[in-house]
């Protein structure tokens, strides 16, 4: 699989915006949602793509990739989820300007302004869950 998806803070990811409709959404991706999935959360690539969905009529409030579910995830270009934790906070930074911030511990890193969000599995420098980030994601930026 060659697939690729651009995260867009304050716009979506890929072909999936934020505040578009469900159908919509789903139809963007082109798959159907797993059997496991219903609203409020679509899920797509074996939970690698997952939308979660607000309001009477479902709306997009928030989109989040996984990292090694085959496709590439890219922030301006570049392949933020491939690379080391330091790098890719590095890299978010020269990008948009705004340094991500944690407040559980390098768990999860946020720049709120973009509502957008990195988070790993570890925070342990010699665990090998906590060397790359497991998902990025963008919503809505709390401002």
């Amino acid at each position: 699989m060659n697939l690729k998806y651009e995260v867009q803070p304050q716009i979506g990811i890929g072909p999936v915006k934020l505040g578009m409709d469900r159908t919509s959404a789903i139809e963007c991706i082109g798959l159907e949602p797993t059997p496991m999935s219903q609203h409020p959360t679509d899920s797509f690539y074996e939970a690698g793509f997952q939308i979660f969905y607000e309001g009477e009529l479902p709306k997009v409030e928030s989109i989040e990739l996984s990292r090694g579910c085959g496709f590439e995830v890219t922030l301006a270009g570049k392949c933020i989820l491939d690379l080391p934790v330091n790098e890719a906070l590095s890299k978010i930074e020269s990008i948009t300007g705004l340094k991500p911030e944690t407040g559980d511990e390098g768990y999860t890193y946020e720049i709120q302004s973009l509502g957008l969000w990195l988070w790993r599995q570890s925070n342990e420098p010699n665990d090998e869950e906590g060397l790359y980030f497991s998902t990025i994601g963008v919503g809505a930026a709390n401002t």
